[in-house]
């Protein structure tokens, strides 16, 4: 396992993927767990809010009806944009915390067939980190801010 953990190390980095056929699923994943940082919902606040202060109708699609929002399915309601705006705060965050994670990726997506099963616990992880970050949003923001007074879509 030894020999594996110094072949896997970040500055080894280049000569891993110089191999080419020799990154697979497994390799990745245990580079990823390796090198891994957590990533907190601190490291996405400030971003989260800024976006969140749009106000209801900027956030949600035109046809929400706030009263049955709930954090479990209020994520099925925001804009395609938004979601995707906080999705990009999210891999941004992650990527600045794991540069070496990152990289990887990036360099088995340019050269490797088959690149999104072999980095899957990649987006994986961010798609958990962004829903469980929205989630605590949700929480913090979004609840005290969905109008109280309104049955009716808007």
């Amino acid at each position: 396992m030894a020999e594996e953990k110094d072949w896997l190390d970040d500055d080894n980095l280049d000569e891993v993927f110089d191999e080419g056929p020799g990154i697979d699923q497994n390799v990745f994943n245990t580079f990823f767990k390796e090198n891994y940082c957590e990533v907190e919902y601190s490291n996405v606040r400030n971003d989260f809010l800024e976006i969140a202060e749009r106000g209801m109708e900027e956030l949600f699609t035109d046809n929400t009806d706030f009263s049955k929002l709930t954090r479990k399915n209020f994520i099925l309601y925001l804009r395609s944009e938004t979601y995707c705006e906080f999705e990009a705060v999210v891999e941004e965050a992650f990527d600045s915390i794991n540069p070496e994670i990152a990289d990887a990726v990036m360099d088995v997506s340019t050269t490797m067939e088959k690149e999104d099963e072999i980095t899957e616990v990649y987006w994986e992880t961010c798609h958990k980190l962004l829903n469980d970050f929205l989630g605590m949003l949700y929480e913090e923001k979004l609840r005290g801010d969905i109008p109280s007074d309104t049955g009716s879509a808007h």
